[in-house]
């Protein structure tokens, strides 16, 4: 619901810049998958993207990062949502779609809480953080390998 543009390359471009972000974050720790957790929050089919660009997301997820992606957390997914979602998973290969969990159900959410450290989890996630704002301008001028709340 935050994002605020919609010009598919920059998204595009933004997206692979944020994996490698992540990426080179996991890799210092010495791990090598990620978890993504996406929170649709107040989300409406008209935040959604061009279906162009969901497929070229989806391309990206499953093809250019194999293996990169642990696990994906929907969370606060609205019931519209599901006909959304059910226009995408068709181009979704099977090993991705079991990747994929909706924290809605009483044991989507006990998953996510019970694979994260709540007290860390920001509470669009289902923790109970109150981390401090987002700063782009900061994120930005951090190196590459250091998350937005990371000391270094």
């Amino acid at each position: 619901v935050k994002e605020n543009t919609n010009h598919p390359v920059n998204n595009i471009i933004h997206l692979v810049y944020q994996i490698e972000r992540a990426i080179a974050c996991t890799e210092k720790n010495g791990l090598e998958k990620m978890v993504i957790i996406m929170d649709f929050n107040n989300w409406k089919m008209k935040h959604s993207a061009p279906m162009e660009t969901t497929k070229k997301t989806i391309h990206i997820l499953q093809e250019c990062y194999v293996e990169r992606m642990a696990r994906v957390y929907f969370t606060n997914a609205p019931l519209i949502f599901r006909t959304f979602w059910n226009m995408v998973r068709p181009f979704l290969d099977p090993v991705t779609k079991s990747k994929i969990v909706f924290c809605t159900s009483k044991s989507g959410k006990q998953e996510l809480k019970s694979n994260f450290d709540e007290r860390k989890v920001e509470k669009c996630a289902l923790g109970t953080a109150d981390l401090r704002r987002f700063d782009e301008h900061e994120y930005f001028a951090t190196p590459l390998h250091t998350a937005f709340d990371e000391l270094e």
